[in-house]
């Protein structure tokens, strides 16, 4: 969270840079605050994601490794499952329900041309969809993380699963000094 803090200083340096086009006469003003707003959510998304992924996650490499595949899963996977399930079935792509979960498709629309329809009705679409999935990795990381914040010791059991599994893995005295 505190990172994103940084992200978002960043984020407020940026815009008036993404404002040039704007006075070049490139983009209209609606334009650029619709696309202000996508990267502002999807910031907020994944700062959410990866706070829920780092409560469930023991180490700090596999809290970013899953904190960046479920930002790319809800980015670009969504996406990719959508157009797939648009080849095997009749519905037109707008109308499906899938492609509109994911911050993507805020990007998309913003820049679309504008014969597409239901403009403003997708673009508002991806943006509640990724705010409200972000809220809700949020919910689950403060639900979450009362429960996991000190690390416990083993357990007997555990102890036990542990010694099988890395008997399963390696293989037992014997056969790990014949390998060596």
């Amino acid at each position: 969270a505190a990172n994103g803090i940084e992200g978002l200083y960043v984020l407020g340096a940026a815009l008036p840079v993404m404002a040039l086009p704007l006075l070049m006469g490139g983009v209209t003003g609606s334009q650029l605050w619709q696309m202000g707003l996508v990267v502002l959510n999807s910031m907020f998304f994944a700062l959410c994601a990866g706070l829920f992924v780092s409560a469930i996650s023991r180490s700090a490499r596999a809290a970013v490794i899953g904190a960046i595949a479920l930002v790319a899963f809800f980015t670009l996977g969504i996406l990719a499952l959508s157009i797939l399930w648009y080849g095997l079935t009749d519905q037109s792509y707008p109308e499906q329900i899938l492609s509109r979960i994911g911050p993507l498709l805020g990007f998309l629309v913003t820049f679309a041309p504008v014969g597409w329809p239901n403009l403003a009705a997708l673009y508002w679409h991806s943006v509640v969809s990724t705010h409200l999935l972000a809220w809700l990795f949020l919910l689950a990381a403060a639900r979450i993380l009362p429960r996991v914040w000190q690390e416990k010791g083993l357990t007997v059991r555990r102890l036990k699963w542990r010694e099988r599994l890395v008997r399963w893995s390696v293989g037992n005295a014997q056969e790990r000094k014949a390998y060596r």
